[in-house]
């Protein structure tokens, strides 16, 4: 499984909630607040988010889907 995923995926052990903070998820992922806020304005990178009332959400499962979407396997040479 890719680090990133696992890191993600442990993270996820300490938040019981199946909604995540940008802060909890750009944490997770080991990115600034500001990236995670730049991909939310891009809409076409990062993972799928939500606004509930005025607070931006991300759910579990969005964001361990994107994770596995973005996954690359290396070539064996």
């Amino acid at each position: 499984m890719n680090t990133v995923i696992q890191r993600f995926a442990e993270s996820l052990q300490l938040c019981p909630s199946a909604l995540l903070t940008p802060a909890q998820v750009a944490a997770a992922l080991g990115v600034s607040h500001r990236t995670l806020a730049a991909w939310r304005s891009s809409r076409h990178t990062g993972p799928a988010w939500m606004r509930i009332g005025s607070r931006v959400r991300y759910s579990k499962v969005a964001v361990l889907a994107w994770l596995k979407d973005r996954s690359q396997k290396t070539s064996e040479a």
